[in-house]
């Protein structure tokens, strides 16, 4: 018992550094769960990293994926600046990046009042324009 008390006390502070500053913001109908951090104004948008960590990997493998996102709080509208995807839950493991020049031409995307980036950036673009 000793041992394992002592096991937890050594690595909680280690597993909650290796998570940053990332914030959890929300939980969609998928069991995917929402981190951001980073959050800044950047004239009438906002800027932030997105994480999406969900409890089973996709058709892929994919069980977490980080990007940095410019966000129009007019529209709820996103555009994609960088996109990381990892094997691993809470995005632990080496990521494999989208190329810049494939997400460039997403251009900008357009959302649906009921999807979850647009209740992510509404939320996010209240919480900065107070």
């Amino acid at each position: 018992m000793f041992k394992i008390n002592l096991i937890i006390i050594f690595l909680l502070p280690f597993s909650t550094l290796s998570f940053g500053n990332w914030i959890k913001y929300f939980n969609d109908h998928n069991g995917n769960t929402h981190y951001y951090k980073n959050l800044e104004k950047k004239g009438k948008n906002i800027i932030f990293y997105n994480m999406a960590d969900s409890i089973r990997p996709n058709k892929k493998g994919v069980y977490c994926t980080i990007d940095k996102r410019i966000a129009d709080c007019k529209d709820f509208s996103l555009k994609y600046l960088e996109y990381k995807f990892f094997r691993g839950p809470l995005c632990i493991g080496k990521p494999e990046t989208v190329p810049l020049e494939t997400i460039e031409s997403f251009g900008w995307k357009k959302n649906l009042p009921n999807s979850t980036d647009y209740m992510i950036i509404k939320k996010l673009c209240k919480k900065i324009f107070k």
